[in-house]
């Protein structure tokens, strides 16, 4: 566990800064010199120092920004090019009140400084929520330095990090909280690098917690982490040679395991001390219960009048209630599109979002329940955390971005999003599937449901060819997907199709094509989707004299991307349970008779988790081939992740071995 020091004080001791003079301007030749003490791999750049500072004056949250970076590497530069994100809702926004930079450079032991002044500055909109600059002169070894400062119309504090994917050498956080408002202050407890508030300092308002993987319903395993409730004291947070956090291949968003500060506010006064405030909830029962009796969530779901009868007339011819969710989400997706924009919240009501024609994705969701109501099926709303957002591991309602809904008929349920044109029923975007959803029920009750499912999705590849002496393999495809819960959009979007499913069937394999390929179940998405195809593979097979070798399941085989890592901090994250079967049965020319088959094999992963059956034979011209993968789990934890690996190892292996056959 590393140190932090939190001293209720405005200044940081001259003996924390270690020569490094942390003022604006004051770059010095120890910054073209320091050294970090992460030493685990060479990084592109060095954060030498990052201070942040966030305070509340006359209503308005300023949060201040100052950055040094030595640039390491080519890679590095892109360091010069800065993007600026700002928060808007609604006619509120934030804005940039302060912006300065300059790039210094070390020639002949002497530093030189390029400053971004009014014709250098870069400074554009990338749409409303996002504005870049670029520093000048910026070369390897360079160091550049930024400081711009952000007014901000709202109260909630957004995470501030205390890890980047660069080592950083000396990080100050000066916290200067409003007396009418309080906030919890906790780390991130998913992330590997861990931090202590120092009790003695903070003297009272700490608090350890622990929490289960069964009350967060987010959590993968029993947590602990330490919060801090404060409000009007200064803190300040000052720490010293963090290390870079790498983001881990299939363990999701790089801010879901970064250590940070995570603020959450406790309770308190609007601005004008008129409105008693309080976002952070002792019980999930308590969000559920705000969330049905707010005006821009639980009270647009008591909105229906506008669409009533051209949804009856739209409803018209069904035949039963699965139709009428079917009809009822092709006219909401015909009146009313997705804006891009999450939330659990409404930004101009579901009303105006019908009449406008667009709407965020609670707008359109919440429509969506409150039509699926309206026409007699039961329905509710289900917030949750989108992948590459937080997850929130203790009741509140910050942590929640996206809303999508639950229908019912009889003891049968689809999850529904109408933000995607082209999903029908059970059919969500990977965007939304992340663990765990919220659904909000009436008076404040509620259920945790499962979005990715228990449920194993099962894929099964039948492929018919024939090696012909042109080092080609020709032949028909047959791929059948049964209860996918989740698609890449691009699977289905009619118009850009073709290459997003020509691609999925060739698994990007070098030297494969596919053509002629006829899809059944995208257009309604029924739980079946079969795709039929031919393959034409160029040097698919070996030729060495009188020998033919080649890799029985061809192009199906796994990849060792999930394994390279031979240790890992964060979870290994699977995607969904899954049972992959292959049947490949390749004719080969008259005479050609194996010397080399690979053995069968039964391997298995913990106790029922995990399995790979291979099985192998040759008869009349015909290498036939059968391979099962079995995985019950989406999830493999750190400590088990060496036996996975071990494991998926050995399948790579298998997969890898070739048939080798010799003319008699």
């Amino acid at each position: 566990m590393k140190n932090i020091l939190l001293i209720l004080l405005f200044t940081v001791t001259s003996g924390l800064c270690q020569e490094i003079d942390l003022e604006y301007g004051k770059v010095s030749l120890t910054d073209f010199k320091v050294k970090s003490k992460d030493t685990s791999k060479v990084h592109d750049a060095l954060l030498i120092l990052n201070n942040v500072s966030v305070s509340f004056v006359s209503g308005f949250q300023y949060v201040s920004i100052h950055q040094r970076i030595r640039i390491e590497s080519i890679d590095g530069l892109e360091y010069a090019n800065q993007q600026i994100d700002l928060l808007k809702y609604a006619e509120d926004g934030e804005e940039i009140v302060a912006l300065k930079g300059a790039t210094y450079n070390l020639d002949d032991e002497k530093i030189t400084t390029s400053v971004l002044n009014d014709k250098e500055l870069l400074l554009q909109n990338l749409g409303s929520n996002t504005s870049f600059f670029s520093l000048p002169d910026v070369n390897v070894d360079s160091v550049i330095e930024i400081f711009y400062v952000i007014k901000s119309p709202f109260i909630k504090i957004e995470d501030i990090a205390l890890q980047y994917e660069i080592p950083i050498i000396h990080l100050d956080i000066l916290l200067q909280l409003p007396t009418y408002q309080s906030y919890y202050i906790e780390t991130n407890p998913l992330a590997h690098f861990q931090i202590d508030f120092n009790k003695k300092s903070v003297d009272k308002g700490l608090d350890v917690l622990n929490i289960n993987k069964e009350s967060s319903k987010y959590l993968v395993r029993d947590t602990q982490f330490q919060r801090i409730k404060s409000s009007g004291k200064p803190i300040i947070f000052s720490m010293k040679d963090i290390p870079a956090f790498s983001l881990e291949p299939f363990s999701g968003e790089l801010n879901k395991y970064q250590a940070k500060l995570i603020f959450s506010l406790a309770d308190g006064f609007d601005t004008n001390y008129q409105t008693r405030i309080e976002s952070f909830k002792s019980s999930w029962k308590e969000v559920a219960g705000y969330l049905s009796g707010t005006d821009d969530f639980g009270d647009e779901l008591r909105s229906s009048r506008f669409f009533r009868k051209e949804l009856e007339n739209a409803l018209e011819g069904a035949t039963d209630d699965e139709n009428k969710i079917s009809k009822t989400l092709h006219f909401l997706k015909s009146k009313v599109k997705w804006n891009d924009e999450y939330g659990i919240f409404t930004d101009q009501g579901v009303k105006n979002a019908y009449r406008n024609g667009n709407g965020n994705a609670a707008e359109i969701n919440l429509l969506l329940t409150s039509m699926l109501n309206q026409s007699g099926i039961e329905a509710f709303p289900v917030i949750v955390s989108a992948t590459d957002n937080d997850t929130p591991l203790f009741p509140t309602i910050d942590g929640f971005d996206f809303v999508i809904v639950q229908a019912r008929i009889n003891k049968a349920t689809f999850l529904l999003d109408a933000t995607e044109d082209y999903f029908n029923l059970n059919r969500i975007p990977q965007r939304a599937a992340n663990r765990k959803g919220m659904l909000i029920k009436k008076r404040g009750d509620f259920q945790w449901i499962d979005l990715t499912s228990n449920k194993i999705q099962k894929e099964t590849t039948l492929l018919k060819m024939t090696l012909e002496d042109s080092f080609v393999v020709k032949g028909q495809g047959n791929k059948k997907l049964e209860d996918y819960l989740l698609l890449d959009p691009k699977m289905v979007q009619v118009n850009s199709s073709e290459n997003a499913i020509k691609d999925f069937l060739t698994n990007n394999t070098f030297g494969l094509e596919v053509s002629n390929v006829e899809v059944d179940g995208l257009e309604n998405l029924s739980q079946n989707i079969t795709f039929k195809y031919e393959l034409d593979y160029i040097n698919a097979f070996d030729k060495i004299d009188d020998k033919i070798s080649f890799q029985p399941l061809m192009n199906e085989v796994h990849f060792k991307d999930i394994v390279d890592l031979e240790i890992r901090t964060t979870p290994l994250e699977l995607s969904q349970p899954v049972e992959k079967t292959v049947i490949v049965n390749i004719e080969v020319p008259d005479g050609y008779v194996p010397v080399h088959l690979p053995e069968s094999m039964k391997v298995v992963y913990g106790e029922g988790i995990g399995s790979y059956f291979y099985r192998i034979g040759f008869n009349n011209n015909i290498v036939s081939t059968v391979a099962t993968y079995t995985m019950n789990t989406s999830i493999i934890l750190p400590e088990n992740y060496e036996t996975f690996r071990q494991f998926f190892k050995a399948v790579l292996e298998k997969d890898a071995e070739k048939v080798i056959l010799e003319k008699e």
